[in-house]
């Protein structure tokens, strides 16, 4: 309960208790009631069929939810926006829709204890991910910690090595690093 979107009594998962989710105004809203309508129907489909955007979405998406509604003479204040994007996804207040969508994993899901291989800076590796946290100041990042069964020697020169056994790194959800080595090379890149 309150974790996420339920349907109503009696209802299954398959219906689409869309009424349920439709903003109830305190004052009329005019056009901006049948935006918050459309909205909803929206949302109920996303929320049904794939995951919470991001934390910077739906922040995103309240901004937008102000404007529209102030282009429509109805003022709210941003928290006031962030509630309704929150009920919009079903959630009881913005503070549990921040909650869940902030512990999503990633699409593509890396859990501590998981065995994974791929390359860190260039070189193959196997091992254990230790921990995985999402990256709230950069969307659909995450900060993984990966002990390798063998040390990697991230160093290509001939004249010395330098060994990691165990790496933290910035991924996508497709275990991809944004960040680059001077080759162009992501950092780590984690295959299937």
């Amino acid at each position: 309960m309150g974790e996420g979107p339920q349907p109503p009594a009696g209802a299954s998962l398959g219906e689409v208790p869309v009424d349920r989710f439709r903003f109830q105004a305190s004052r009329p809203l005019g056009n901006a009631g049948t935006l918050l309508t459309v909205m909803s129907d929206a949302i109920w489909r996303t929320v049904m069929s794939s995951r919470l955007p991001t934390l910077d979405e739906l922040k995103a998406q309240a901004r937008r939810l102000r404007n529209s509604l102030a282009e429509a003479g109805s003022d709210v204040s941003h928290s006031k926006s962030l509630e309704l994007i929150a009920k919009q996804y079903g959630f009881a207040d913005w503070n549990t829709l921040y909650a869940k969508a902030g512990n999503e994993p990633p699409a593509r899901s890396w859990n501590p204890g998981d065995r994974v291989k791929g390359t860190y800076l260039g070189k193959a590796f196997e091992g254990t991910v230790l921990a995985l946290k999402a990256a709230t100041s950069v969307p659909g990042y995450y900060t993984i910690t990966v002990d390798f069964d063998e040390p990697v020697d991230v160093v290509d020169f001939d004249s010395f090595s330098a060994f990691r056994k165990r790496v933290t790194a910035t991924i996508d959800e497709e275990g991809i690093s944004p960040s680059k080595t001077s080759n162009g090379r992501p950092h780590m890149v984690l295959s299937a």
